[in-house]
């Protein structure tokens, strides 16, 4: 899945993932506890730019954990539906709220 938290964390692509984002802020701002589950891949949606003759071109950035606002997790994710989440893969957290 994909949704905006923040520019910082550019794991959306526009459109859709916006909505996402501001749902999971709307029930963040109502206490609704809510768990998003996304991928982090290690090059980003691509970034447009143009060239000095006007040629679009697609720059793909480096997503490194390190670099983004985002912290190794290794709590075991569970969610109030009885849904579990174990992955074998790094897994990283981040805070949501305002």
């Amino acid at each position: 899945m994909e949704f905006m938290l923040t520019e910082a964390l550019p794991i959306y692509s526009g459109g859709l993932g916006n909505v996402a984002g501001d749902q999971m802020k709307a029930a963040s701002d109502l206490g609704v506890p809510v768990v998003g589950v996304g991928l982090l891949w290690g090059q980003g949606y691509f970034r447009q730019d143009f060239n000095a003759d006007g040629r679009q071109r697609a720059l793909y950035p480096v997503n490194d954990p390190g670099q983004l606002p985002i912290q190794p997790s290794a709590v075991r994710m569970e969610s109030g539906c009885g849904c579990r989440f174990n992955f074998q893969e790094r897994r990283f957290g981040c805070d949501v709220g305002r």
